[in-house]
Order: structure tokens, then sequence, then C-alpha cells
């Protein structure tokens, strides 16, 4: 009786480790698939990116940062410009003393001619509704034409993705990234699902702590986390994955972009570092430049509903009109220096300043 009880408990040990050893060879299996899987989608992504500017400040410093981050294709349409546009001409200094910049760069000068030959034939025409007068439409214009080119004649880059930003933005990636190290752009738009075609940044406002600067990338450090209280924008700019198959991708409002049958993807480790009007000369030169406009966007259809942008209207043009001799460019400083200037000593005396704000140094 005893040697039949131990040859089934021997008989039972066998079979139990008979399904151990399969239980255990499923589960390595599956894991190699997974990694396999991973390390098959593990490249760093090539990433894209469009401007539309004018008069830039620093266009350099700007195109540096970004070929540093990892960006291959940088796509910059000098609105309406001419050659006397002074950002224009430096960027293509810098360009001749640094060649082998220049290969991560596409400037295009857009006229009434250039558009007329190289855009209409390819754009959708409901993209040219306002946009003789309307810079915001001319930014569609110009993030779709890049669009189009890199599904086309500029494939051969094989670019994943494409960001879409203006020239006094940087993306940054909080995640992942030290004071002496960032964190690259394609190693972040790599870590994303092969699902997602399009993700969303939220932006960062500068605040100015000093009234003038000659490189305010460099100068400027601190940064507006609390949205209720920012001067300009407080939405997002998107990313769009470039599928060469699909037809139903394109730009969506100015900084947005739409890819059917997906839905956007809203991330919180980059962001977007909005250097607007960051000194007073910026912010006097870009409404001289904006001038006398209206209340509304895109002809009467969308109000414009940041306080500031009026306001600053407003100031500059009672300014230049001359006809209140008691408001010359003394007085225009000081309403910028009042509105838009905080010492950082007074913001980190704030008791909460670590909720509102952020200090990034990125050179």
């Amino acid at each position: 009786m005893a040697i039949v009880v131990g040859i089934l408990i021997v008989a039972t040990m066998l079979v139990f480790n008979q399904i151990c050893k399969k239980r255990m060879q499923r589960t390595q299996s599956t894991r190699v698939k997974k990694v396999s899987f991973h390390m098959a989608h593990n490249r760093n992504a090539k990433v894209a990116l469009v401007t539309t500017t004018k008069n830039a400040h620093q266009l350099p410093t700007w195109v540096e940062y970004h070929i540093n981050r990892g960006f291959k294709r940088i796509y910059i349409f000098f609105d309406l410009s001419q050659r006397q546009d002074p950002s224009w001409m430096e960027l293509n200094d810098w360009l001749k003393l640094n060649p082998h910049r220049a290969k991560y760069v596409h400037c295009i000068q857009v006229t009434p001619e250039w558009t007329r030959v190289n855009q209409r034939s390819i754009i959708a025409s409901k993209h040219f509704k306002h946009y003789d007068n309307e810079v915001m439409s001319r930014q569609q214009v110009n993030a779709q034409t890049a669009l189009v080119w890199l599904k086309t004649i500029d494939a051969s880059f094989d670019i994943d993705y494409l960001l879409h930003i203006d020239t006094d933005e940087l993306w940054y990636p909080i995640g992942g990234s030290t004071v002496t190290k960032l964190l690259g752009v394609g190693e972040y738009f790599a870590t994303l699902s092969e699902t997602i075609d399009t993700v969303s940044f939220r932006n960062w406002e500068v605040v100015p702590t000093q009234l003038e600067s000659t490189n305010v990338f460099k100068d400027l450090d601190v940064f507006r986390k609390d949205r209720q209280h920012y001067r300009a924008y407080c939405g997002v700019k998107s990313a769009i994955r470039i599928r060469l198959d699909k037809k139903e991708q394109e730009i969506h409002g100015v900084h947005y972009w739409w890819s059917a049958g997906s839905k956007p993807v809203e991330v919180y480790d980059a962001v977007i570092l909005h250097y607007v009007s960051p000194t007073f000369e910026q912010w006097f030169l870009k409404y001289k430049l904006l001038g006398s406009f209206p209340d509304t966007w895109f002809g009467g259809d969308v109000p414009i509903g940041i306080v500031y942008h009026c306001k600053s209207r407003d100031q500059v043009q009672r300014f230049l009109r001359k006809k209140d001799v008691n408001f010359g460019m003394t007085q225009l400083r000081e309403w910028y220096e009042e509105t838009s200037v905080r010492s950082t000593e007074s913001i980190l005396k704030d008791p909460k300043w670590n909720a509102k704000y952020e200090i990034v140094k990125v050179m």
C-alpha cells in the first residue's frame, strides 16, 4: 500500500512539474514577443518642424536649439517677405557660417506669386478664405504645405511627425530632462503609441523679468504655469503623425491637426515654452507691425478673447497716432512694465510660486 501511495506521489509531482514547465515556456515566449515588439518600434522617431515668421527675434538661436534637440527638418515660411527681412538675412548669414546645419533647414520667402504657383494647386481652397488679410490663415496654409511636401516631394526624409509652432516658442520635454541634457525629440516621440496620430502640448508662458534683452532664449528662464493669468493664448500646439497612406490629414484651426479616425491626445511630460512679447522692444515692434487690427479674427467669425492682446494694440496705436501729447514713449514703456514685467525676487516671495511658476534654463 505504501509503495502504491509513493508511486502516486511521484507521478503527481512529475505531472505538476510538466505543467509548471509549460507555463514557464509560454510566459517566456510571451515576454520575448513583447520585448521583440518593443524593440522593433524603439528606433528614434524623425520629427519635423514648420513655422511662419516675420522679423523673428534671434532666429539662428531658435533654429540651433531645435536642431540640437533632434529635429530632422525645419520649414520656415517668411510671411509675405522681402529680402529686407532682418531675420531672413540673419539666418542666411548664420547658415553660411554653419553649413553643416543647412541640410536641416528649408527657408521659403512667401510672396503672392510664389503662393499662386506653389500652394494653390496643392492646398484646398477653404484654407485661403482669409489668406490676404489674416496671418493665421497663412499659417494654416503653410503648415498644410509642409505636410503635403512630407508626403510627396520630401517623402525621402522619412519623417514620422510634424510639429507646428511659432518662432517665439521652443519645444521642451519635461520628463527625462536635466539642466545639462535634454531628452531628444526623437527619443520622446518614439515612446508614443502607434495608434496616436495627433499629440498636443500645453504651453508655459515666459515672465519678462527685465525690460530689454539681446537674446531672450538665454536670458529669461521664469515661466508661468497658472493658465488663468496668461497674457496670451492658453491653448495647445500639436504634432501629427505622417501617414503616407492616409489622405484625410490636415491642419484644423491655426495650431491643431486632424487625422481621420484618430482622437487627439494631450500629453503633460513635454510643453511649449512661449516667449510672448518678452521685452519692451519686441512687444512694441509686434503691435506696430500688427497695426490697428479688428476685435475679431477671420473676418469677424472668431472674437479675440485675449484682453492683453487688444489692450496692447490700443496702447501702441495711441502712441503712434501722436494725438495725446501726454502719452509718449516713456508712458508706453511704463504701461508695458506695469502690465508685463515682474522681478524674479517678487516671484520667489510668492508662497505659492512653485505651483504657479517654473524655472527652466534651456541654454
